[in-house]
């Protein structure tokens, strides 16, 4: 599932609540929790292994949005937890 969050403090609440949701940052993802949280593009979240990383360029996050593919942060937690947060 690919989430855009439009805001940083919406980004660093997707990722803590992922945490706390028992998901863990890929092991293949080459940058570090901090530099996510500083960057724009979306975050691939991988519910059957609970991982996430961050969308590698902005061509493929350009190209989730013209197919249709990427959820916003609220849909995301609609889908996952109820739409409780």
């Amino acid at each position: 599932m690919l989430v855009r969050t439009m805001v940083d403090e919406e980004r660093e609440k997707l990722m803590e609540f992922l945490e706390n949701e028992g998901f863990e940052l890929d092991k293949d993802e080459f940058r570090s929790r901090e530099e996510i949280l500083d960057e724009g593009l979306p975050i691939s979240i991988d519910l059957e292994e609970k991982k996430y990383r961050m969308i590698g360029n902005v061509t493929c996050a350009a190209a989730a949005v013209t197919c249709g593919v990427m959820k916003t942060a609220d849909d995301f937690y609609a889908e996952y937890g109820g739409g409780i947060i």
